[in-house]
């Protein structure tokens, strides 16, 4: 969901007008996306689908267009918290590794 604040300027040529116009959209999209690893774990590429509507809520001036949308996204990650540090997997590995069984412990 994207609220949005826009101050448009606008002209059309059929009949000759300009004008301006502020408006708030709201903006709901549903979307789709996947991270693909690159190189390693810690670099990805992920790509996102959405499809929405553009609704305006308030408008100062004329009306402006709105209706459905279609996005793509594209991003970039890079994850900082892997650098050096073992998985919590491998932390609790270990420390099962090292623990030593207590001598009065006995089953029955």
């Amino acid at each position: 969901m994207g609220i949005w604040f826009l101050d448009i300027d606008w002209r059309d040529n059929t009949p000759v007008a300009a004008g301006n116009t502020d408006i708030s959209v709201l903006q709901p999209t549903l979307g789709l996306g996947y991270d693909f690893p690159l190189k390693n774990e810690r670099i990805k590429l992920g790509l996102l689908v959405a499809f929405g509507y553009e609704v305006n809520v308030v408008t100062s001036g004329k009306e402006v267009g709105q209706g459905g949308i279609s996005l793509l996204g594209l991003s970039f990650m890079y994850d900082i918290n892997k650098a050096g540090k073992p998985s919590r997997a491998k932390s609790r590995e270990r420390r099962n590794k090292n623990k030593k069984e207590c001598p009065f412990r006995h089953s029955l």
